[in-house]
This record gives structure tokens, C-alpha cells and sequence, in this order.
């Protein structure tokens, strides 16, 4: 997984199909465990992408939910993605992740759309506008 993520940050090496990104890793210090990743992916240039997942995927840890650290990642991912120029972030959940629904919110997202993924499940796209 780790030569992915290193490939994936240069478009030289990044693998085919796939867009340029940095991958950060949130880590608990007082165990080095890993709490959550958030993947900022530096353009839409794929279709499911534009579609679908957007700029950024987070995820943190299940014994490590509930206690703000998906905000924090999300907060601090939507900082990065301003050093990459980017204006607008697009977001994806599926309708029924209330956790992430809130997260994004919290995080100024605004809810643009809601559409069949390809599972048929609903999925909601949305929106945060980056000063």
C-alpha cells in the first residue's frame, strides 16, 4: 500500500487510471497507532472522480470514531488543498453515512446533489469553498 501512495504523488509515477495525490496518515502519539487517513487528490481528471468520490477520502479508525478526529483530518486535508491552488473541494457519502454527512458540514460543505452510485445506493455530493 505504501509504494501506491509514495507513486501516487508525482504524476511521472502515478499509476495508471488514477490522479495524483498525497495520502497523510493521522497518528495517536502515545502508541504510534493510526487513527484515520485522508487521501486530497489534486484535480477531478476521471470520470468517477468527477462523479462520484471528489477531492478527498477520510477514514478513521472504528475504536477511534466519535471523538472529533474525522473533523480535525478533514479540517487540516481542507488546508492542504489550498496550498494546491484548489478552489472548490467536491465530497461524496453515501446518504445514509450520517456520521460523514455531519463531519462534512461541520466542515462548511454544502449539500449540491443526490444521485444513484453505481450500487444503486444513494449518494450525496457535496461542496466547500476554499478562501
Amino acid at each position: 500500500m505504501l509504494i501506491n501512495t509514495t507513486n501516487n504523488r508525482q504524476e511521472s509515477t502515478v499509476k495508471s487510471g488514477w490522479v495524483v495525490s498525497d495520502t497523510f496518515f493521522a497518528v495517536n502519539k502515545s502508541d504510534n497507532r493510526i487513527i484515520g487517513i485522508i487521501d486530497i487528490r489534486h484535480n477531478l481528471n476521471s470520470d468517477a472522480l468527477k462523479k462520484y468520490f471528489g477531492h478527498m477520502g477520510y477514514a478513521v479508525r472504528p475504536s477511534e470514531r466519535k471523538k472529533g478526529y474525522t473533523t480535525k483530518i478533514l479540517k487540516m486535508g481542507l488546508e492542504y488543498a489550498k496550498t494546491l491552488h484548489i478552489e472548490k473541494v467536491m465530497l461524496g457519502c453515501y446518504s445514509d453515512n450520517t456520521a460523514s454527512i455531519r463531519t462534512i458540514e461541520k466542515c462548511s460543505g454544502k449539500l449540491t446533489e443526490t444521485k444513484p452510485y453505481t450500487d444503486g445506493k444513494p449518494l450525496n455530493i457535496y461542496w466547500i469553498k476554499l478562501k
